[in-house]
């Protein structure tokens, strides 16, 4: 019976902090910052895909663990 809100907090967590850094983000004007000193566009969205991506499988060894 537990399960299935264990699974929801382990998905929500995540996502909770996600959308809390984007939000201090395009609060505080970095990527419009990094962009006029060199930032290149892929190199911006390269950096969120690779931390998404080890959020993700750190996620999935906790789901694997539980399991």
């Amino acid at each position: 019976m537990a399960f299935p809100f264990f699974l929801m907090c382990i998905y929500l967590l995540p996502l909770y902090y996600m959308v809390s850094k984007l939000a201090e983000e395009k609060e505080s004007k970095a990527r419009e910052g990094m962009k006029m000193m060199g930032l290149r566009d892929h190199s911006y969205y390269l950096a969120w895909v690779l931390f998404l991506s080890s959020l993700v499988a750190l996620m999935s060894g906790l789901l694997v663990g539980t399991l």
